[in-house]
């Protein structure tokens, strides 16, 4: 029986494969879409401590989020992040702009449906179900010398839940650090 499965399921990705190749064909006669999407959200700058250089508690590293998700939820990141305001950052704290290295983002979804709606993929033509949802993200560092992105992360998560859950509509997700 599951070789008939795969079988089907082989000549349906054959089908979709080739649909996309025909959407890529296509690319020419496409119309111009540049600029008519959804503009990118206000972002706000924030200072963190990434997990993967030795810690010293006056080097920070300067990077965005989403201020809308940052206003929202602040205080759940319990210190992880910080921002520039009042006296902070200090004169004598050492600020990093720009490089290879990214920080780990905590990923906040919310309006997520239970029940999916049925969509067609424009480049396969294969349904798929769509769950709806906003997402906003916030980086997030080490709150100590010792701390690790995951116990950070976990700690995140927990701060989150509401009787022992996350609440309904809501996916908190982690995007892992690069350095």
């Amino acid at each position: 029986m599951s070789t008939l499965r795969n079988l089907a399921r082989g000549a349906k990705n054959q089908i979709a494969f080739k649909n996309l190749i025909a959407y890529y064909d296509k690319y020419d006669e496409r119309p111009d879409k540049v600029g008519s999407g959804t503009p990118k959200p206000p972002q706000v700058e924030l200072y963190v401590h990434l997990f993967g250089q030795d810690f010293n508690a006056k080097v920070f590293h300067k990077v965005k989020g989403t201020e809308s998700t940052w206003n929202t939820n602040k205080e759940k990141l319990a210190g992880r992040t910080k921002l520039g305001e009042g006296a902070f950052p200090a004169a004598d704290d050492i600020i990093l702009i720009g490089g290879r290295a990214r920080p780990a983002k905590v990923v906040i979804t919310t309006g997520l449906t239970s029940k999916g709606v049925r969509k067609t993929s424009d480049r396969t033509k294969l349904p798929y179900l769509s769950y709806g949802g906003t997402s906003g993200s916030i980086p997030f560092g080490r709150l100590n010398g010792t701390d690790e992105e995951l116990t950070a992360y976990n700690a995140i998560v927990n701060n989150f839940k509401t009787a022992g859950k996350i609440p309904a509509g809501t996916r908190v997700s982690r995007i892992k650090e690069k350095i």
